[in-house]
């Protein structure tokens, strides 16, 4: 079967329409990590009027999910949200993580987990949309997608343009030093398990939530990529442009920490419904 990119093997694994917008899913096989069986699942949304009038997309806008989760978490949970960035013309893509909603199951779970995503996966993504689609990219992730995102950031895994863009949400419990209790509750009582559910919508490998624990430091909170030093160090030292953080009212923890970190503070009183379309459709002049 050709490939729809390339760049690496890429299959166009549906073609459909939700809600009215055009629905393409992308299988990505970059090749590009240890596990050569990794293959990871990503959604094109479109407004359908591009696709009939041969009009080009707007710019890219690209989605990740958290820990526990999947496309799903954008396309119902904020399903408002998603209308609207695609009803103002913008170029939708929802990335799904390794195993994980549509992406396949690869051989070594225990590789699945952000650091992996940020080194190799999110690389591997960006090229392929930068392919499809050179536009400027704005990207808006939330809880494990984004910690993925900042240490790509870090470590430039990225290649970034200058006009680039960077939203981050719920990130406070990922952040801080104590690890979630209650994945590690739920983990307690699930010893004989291989997976782990925090009651959402998504399993989560055991051994890749072992691994993230590994990753995590009672007195430096999340490590780098180098595993030594913090990453809210880092990022107060090497401060990133373009890199917002969007406030949930759901999340305390994060409060305490965007004073101590690199971002510009994008004012929102809950994420579900003040998330506003126009900061990512449009640039961002102020920022509170």
């Amino acid at each position: 079967m050709k490939s729809s990119s390339q760049l690496f093997p890429v299959t166009l694994f549906k073609a459909d329409f939700w809600e009215g917008y055009s629905e393409d899913v992308y299988l990505l096989k970059p090749n590009n990590s240890p596990d050569k069986t990794v293959e990871f699942a990503v959604t094109r949304l479109g407004h359908p009027d591009f696709c009939r009038n041969g009009l080009s997309r707007g710019e890219p806008v690209i989605l990740l999910h958290g820990l526990y989760e999947n496309r799903t978490v954008w396309m119902y949970e904020q399903h408002d949200m998603l209308c609207e960035l695609l009803n103002a013309g913008a170029d939708v893509w929802i990335m799904e993580m390794r195993d994980h909603g549509l992406s396949k199951t690869n051989q070594d779970s225990r590789q699945n987990h952000w650091r992996n995503y940020a080194r190799y996966d999110l690389p591997a993504l960006q090229r392929f949309i930068r392919e499809q689609n050179p536009a400027r990219q704005t990207w808006l992730a939330r809880e494990q997608g984004a910690v993925s995102l900042l240490l790509a950031l870090e470590y430039g895994l990225l290649d970034k343009h200058s006009e680039d863009r960077f939203f981050v949400t719920r990130l406070g419990d990922l952040l801080r030093r104590d690890f979630p209790g209650l994945i590690l509750v739920r983990s307690l009582f699930n010893r004989k398990s291989r997976f782990i559910t925090a009651g959402r919508n998504e399993y989560e490998s055991r051994l890749a939530i072992k691994q993230i624990w590994q990753q995590k430091s009672w007195f430096v909170g999340l490590k780098s990529l180098d595993g030594k030093t913090s990453l809210l160090k880092s990022m107060q030292q090497n401060p990133m442009p373009n890199l917002f953080y969007l406030l949930d009212m759901n999340d305390p923890p994060q409060q305490k920490l965007i004073n101590r970190a690199g971002f510009s503070v994008v004012e929102a009183k809950a994420f579900s419904d003040t998330l506003l379309v126009s900061r990512i459709t449009d640039p961002v002049h102020e920022v509170g």
